[in-house]
């Protein structure tokens, strides 16, 4: 059982996010108040982009490039908290960026999951 710091109830690991920035493995908060607040980011970056006060760049910051399509360059959030933080990518550097975080998540799972169970004293 873990504590959301965000909603304070107490709830178990498979509530939490598993992410591989943080040593033990879980997102400091729950998936609701995680959904939520990733939800707030988008809307913020959002109406900030369509204002002007977050200027896109025509290019990829990965790779240079443009979309094939013609879509404009999308933003990444590293970091749900700081909304406005974002690095730009194609279509093809952003679906890379979300494919290399999933599988190290999952790689963290399988990791977790080999680890001896050891009997309690």
């Amino acid at each position: 059982m873990r504590e959301c710091p965000n909603c304070e109830r107490s709830l178990p690991d498979d509530q939490f996010a598993v992410t591989d920035r943080l040593p033990w493995g879980l997102e400091g908060w729950c998936n609701d108040c995680f959904k939520a607040k990733r939800q707030w980011a988008w809307t913020i970056f959002k109406r900030e982009t369509r204002a002007g006060n977050v200027p896109r760049p025509l290019v990829c910051s990965e790779c240079g490039g443009k979309n094939k399509n013609g879509a404009p360059i999308s933003g990444h959030h590293l970091n749900y908290h700081r909304p406005l933080l974002v690095v730009w990518l194609c279509n093809t550097c952003h679906g890379r960026a979300h494919r290399t975080e999933e599988k190290r998540v999952r790689d963290q799972r399988d990791r977790d999951q080999e680890l001896p169970e050891y009997p309690a004293r």
